[in-house]
């Protein structure tokens, strides 16, 4: 994957896509600083619907909300339907030449200071002069991604960075472009910590044929492989019929208030040392209070953690997980810490990134 998506870069550089992001998150890219792409690629994440702050209209499926912007009416901006990456129609900059007294300032986005969050559109289009979206608190740039010619070849990229609010509380959007006409769509800003969904599209992220790591992933073959895990026993987790994501079996935890002791922790694996992997289950509930999934090392967490907040549970599954790096480890564990209410998990998968099935396109 890390080759894929140096290889996509390499060539997004050489072709003139400059993206710049005030030094937030980058990869080093034949000599030059360019922010991570967060581009059609097994690691993608996007955010649970509801835990989106561009939450109101984030698809542009009409101009709701977008009509708040400065600049909306300058008559550069449309919504377009002929041309969209999703939904009913996408947003459309249409000019001869540039005209920066155009730029469009979308409303104010309140967050909290001192936090990470992830910044991220899908982008279209042919312009004959720079383009640039930035987020912006009053007059001051928090990061920027910047295009120039002849990076658009008439298909969607997504883009973006992440950044850390530090003392700020609001955000606001600022697109700016050169002449030409581009397009926009899928707007995503969320919390660093929130809820990861890693694609709605089992098949970017299934492991090939025998080579996931979890033994029974589906609660398949009942309580096989899961009744050696800690705290298998206590009533809390359950097999049950009635709500799953495939087959014919989740597992279902449900407490009144949460209760850290009641975590499952999951066997052993066993597993190659600084090698990337991909951790990945399903899940569906509602709950009171957080729930994480995580892969540990001893006691210590490795490579991140998967946290759920409400209102993140809307009665749909959500596939959630990451992807990590063993560094000197050859044992893992996974782990489950739920809070108070119900919830539902189904489908776990871990595997290297190099046995990932994903199709060719």
């Amino acid at each position: 994957m890390r080759k894929k998506l140096r290889k996509f870069l390499a060539g997004m550089l050489l072709g003139g896509f400059v993206l710049c992001n005030l030094g937030f998150n980058v990869l080093q890219v034949l000599g030059e600083q360019v922010p991570t792409v967060i581009e059609t690629d097994p690691a993608i994440k996007d955010c649970i619907p509801k835990l989106n702050l561009f939450g109101e209209n984030p698809r542009l499926e009409d101009s709701g909300w977008w009509n708040k912007s400065h600049n909306w009416n300058c008559g550069a901006y449309s919504l377009d339907t002929a041309v969209k990456r999703s939904g009913q129609s996408s947003l459309k900059y249409s000019e001869a030449t540039a005209n920066w007294d155009n730029t469009l300032f979308a409303p104010d986005i309140p967050v909290k200071p001192n936090t990470e969050y992830t910044f991220t559109f899908w982008i279209r289009g042919d312009v004959q002069g720079d383009a640039f979206a930035s987020l912006l608190y009053g007059q001051t740039k928090i990061g920027n991604v910047e295009f120039r010619p002849p990076s658009f070849d008439g298909k969607w990229y997504q883009v973006g960075f992440t950044f850390n609010s530090g003392d700020i509380t609001s955000v606001r959007l600022y697109i700016g472009s050169g002449g030409g006409t581009l397009y926009f769509d899928d707007f995503q800003l969320f919390e660093k910590g929130a809820t990861y969904i890693i694609t709605t599209q089992p098949e970017y992220l299934d492991a090939l044929p025998g080579k996931n790591l979890f033994e029974n992933p589906g609660f398949e073959n009942g309580d096989d492989w899961w009744k050696h895990s800690h705290n298998w026993s206590i009533s809390e987790y359950s097999l049950v019929s009635d709500q799953k994501h495939s087959g014919q079996y989740s597992l279902k935890y449900s407490a009144p208030a949460a209760n850290w002791d009641n975590g499952l922790f999951a066997p052993d694996f066993t597993v190659k040392p600084y090698t990337d992997y991909t951790f990945s289950f399903w899940i569906k509930g509602e709950v009171q209070g957080d729930v994480f999934g995580c892969i540990l090392t001893g006691n210590d967490k490795i490579g991140g953690e998967v946290v759920l907040k409400p209102p993140a549970f809307d009665g749909n599954w959500y596939q959630v997980g990451y992807t990590f790096n063993t560094g000197k480890h050859n044992k893992i564990r996974f782990t489950i810490g739920p809070g108070g209410g119900t919830a539902y998990f189904d489908d776990f998968q871990l595997f290297e990134i190099s046995d990932a099935d994903i199709p060719e396109r």
